[in-house]
């Protein structure tokens, strides 16, 4: 690491009322010999010799551990000694300055002293004659020195502890950064990642706490704005900070607590631990969490995060590739994802986390239309039902048999099964989002907005569950409400195709045609194609006076079914957005017959809203077991 000052002819920096001595590698304040440790004395002065910028955090751990590979937390523990050692006060950056995710920077006002200015006021002290006495108490200093530098480290312990409790009693709402990526292996970005989605949900199984979704943390990767406004734009109390590199069959991970309001360290922590016991890693590090932060855990959520069963370190990888393709949605991504979620499986036939990832896969398939309900369905439940045998409390495959037993017409049974659901974690915005689109399935319209106020009260950035409630201002006739949402939404994000398809419908309600085509254009753009939006298009296309390229729309997806499946719902919302009633309903029988999970939506699908006057439309909700109005 370069220094930015010529440092190799000074001899002392003065600052406030200290010094360095850099000869005799030590510091002193208004003359006196102050204890510290010698590691905590070296990224002092590294940080003085740097002042004016920032010294990266890799950077420093190579200049005090040059031959030895160590966890930041190390790094993290100098640093705070040394700013209490300087009599910084939490939240305090007096001196040294943290930049988030980087590293730190001296800031105060520094004097250097080189040998021809000779000694100032600040250290007085004779060279030679010393007399017995004086000799005699430089011994016992020096012993003291040993002493109390084994003391100050205990106290600054101590009053780590002390500080963290004192805070941590306040923090309720905490969201996990993405973890850094720090091996050599640059294709490791999505063990990272993974092991990022892995804590948050080990994190959200803690009732008492509110953790935000992997959607909203992951618009912060490489992020370079402090830890203060991202914990404000997120609106929790704190982060958790870290990075993740696996080597030779071992995984090491770094963390550190960070109060979100004060930038204060409130605790850190390394990790180094075989590939194979990853999942009771992620376990350990889930309660180490809520005991810094001071939460109750319960007997049942601890019981879940401490009985982690070995995993096989393949099996594991492959798992971990599946949750990457899963997050980038789209019929090409899921199935990826199911292709790596089954080879975990082939590898770990015990994978609890294995079976629920492909449970949760099968159900965006048969919804968004890419799969027949007839080959999704069956596999849907078996893989839950696996998942639920090895681990019973696994809340991601609970929620996946609560989508599948609304697939059946049993809301009933899907209402008790989300209820419970948060009844264990009220907290998670996915759940809350997924009951949320239950009941407006059921027609009701006020309790499901309710339900993405609240999703989104506990993930505010999420695309997903702002589009969501968007949706739902649309259902109860909020229509300005709704664009207001949607545009919200699209400032976070300008190319999320569900935000301008969301924008389109209640255009196309408000009169405005011509800027609901355009909008459902551009989502088409955007999702490359994706049938669903294509097909809304075709139904704007023929509300807007435009049945000729609505009728090739038509066409185009009827030529598209005869090479793969294409969901008939999705042809009757054009036929019905054409007029051609019967041609609609005749869609929506073929759907009713294959059992398609697309028609779960019926009472709250835009393009089948004019179709709901029509007799053969109330004895299809009858036989779907929906309410009548």
């Amino acid at each position: 690491m370069s220094t930015a000052n010529g440092s190799d002819s000074v001899r002392f920096y003065d600052f406030a009322d200290f010094r360095i001595d850099v000869q005799r590698h030590r510091l002193l304040r208004n003359g006196e010999p102050i204890a510290i440790k010698p590691k905590a004395l070296e990224t002092l002065l590294a940080l003085v010799e740097n002042r004016g910028r920032v010294v990266e955090k890799d950077d420093l751990m190579s200049r005090l551990w040059p031959d030895t590979a160590v966890e930041e937390a190390n790094l993290t523990q100098n640093v705070f000694v040394v700013r209490k050692v300087l009599g910084e006060a939490p939240g305090e950056q007096k001196f040294i300055a943290t930049h988030a995710r980087r590293g730190y920077e001296f800031v105060g006002e520094v004097r250097e002293v080189r040998p021809e200015e000779g000694q100032t006021s600040l250290e007085s002290e004779p060279a030679t004659r010393l007399s017995p006495l004086l000799w005699r108490n430089r011994v016992a200093l020096g012993m003291l020195t040993i002493g109390v530098v084994a003391v100050a480290v205990a106290l600054a312990a101590e009053w780590s502890r002390w500080r963290s409790a004192d805070t941590a009693s306040h923090i309720s709402a905490i969201a996990v950064l993405p973890f850094r990526n720090v091996s050599a292996d640059p294709e490791q970005e999505y063990f990272a990642d993974g092991m990022t989605d892995a804590v948050i949900a080990d994190l959200a199984s803690i009732s008492a706490l509110r953790v935000v979704s992997r959607q909203s943390v992951m618009r912060y990767k490489s992020s370079q704005k402090s830890m203060r406004d991202i914990a404000r734009e997120l609106g929790v109390d704190a982060l958790i900070d870290g990075s993740v590199s696996r080597v030779a069959g071992r995984i090491r991970l770094t963390v550190q607590l960070v109060d979100g309001r004060t930038d204060d360290h409130l605790w850190a922590h390394g990790y180094d631990r075989d590939l194979g016991n990853v999942l009771s890693l992620q376990g350990e590090l889930a309660r180490a969490v809520a005991e810094a932060v001071r939460v109750t855990v319960t007997e049942l959520e601890h019981g879940g995060l401490a009985k982690r069963r070995p995993v096989d370190p393949e099996a594991y990888d492959l798992y971990l590739r599946g949750l990457y393709f899963w997050g980038r949605r789209g019929e090409e991504g899921l199935l990826k994802s199911l292709a790596y979620y089954q080879r975990a499986i082939d590898r770990d036939p015990t994978f609890a986390l294995a079976y629920a990832g492909m449970a949760l896969t099968y159900n965006p398939l048969a919804v968004q239309g890419f799969m027949p309900a007839a080959d999704a369905r069956p596999r849907l439940r078996a893989a839950a039902e696996r998942a639920l045998a090895l681990d019973p409390g696994l809340t991601e495959a609970h929620m996946a048999l609560a989508t599948v037993t609304a697939h059946g017409w049993d809301w009933q049974a899907s209402e008790r099964a989300w209820m419970q659901i948060l009844e264990r974690s009220p907290n998670n915005a996915t759940a809350r989002l997924w009951y949320g689109w239950l009941l407006e399935s059921l027609g009701r319209f006020g309790e499901g907005l309710a339900e993405r106020e609240r999703a989104v009260a506990a993930d505010p950035l999420s695309l997903q569950n702002n589009t969501a409630l968007g949706s739902s201002l649309y259902l109860i006739g909020r229509y300005g409400n709704a664009v207001s949402r949607f545009q919200l939404t699209l400032e976070l994000d300008p190319h999320f195709p569900a935000s301008h398809s969301g924008l389109a419908w209640n255009y196309l309600k408000m009169g405005m045609r011509q800027e609901g085509v355009a909008a459902l254009e551009e989502s088409v753009r955007l999702s490359n194609g994706d049938t669903r939006m294509v097909a809304a298009l075709g139904y704007a296309f023929g509300v807007a006076g435009r049945p000729a390229e609505a009728k090739a729309i038509l066409e185009t997806l009827e030529k598209r079914s005869r090479q793969r499946y294409i969901s008939p719902i999705f042809l009757a919302w054009v036929h019905a957005g054409l007029g051609q009633r019967d041609a609609a309903f005749a869609r929506l029988e073929e759907g009713y017959r294959e059992g398609s999970p697309g028609l779960l939506r019926i009472k709250a699908d835009p393009p089948l809203e004019a179709l709901q006057t029509d007799p053969r439309f109330r004895e299809l909700l009858l036989r779907m077991n929906l309410p009548v109005q």
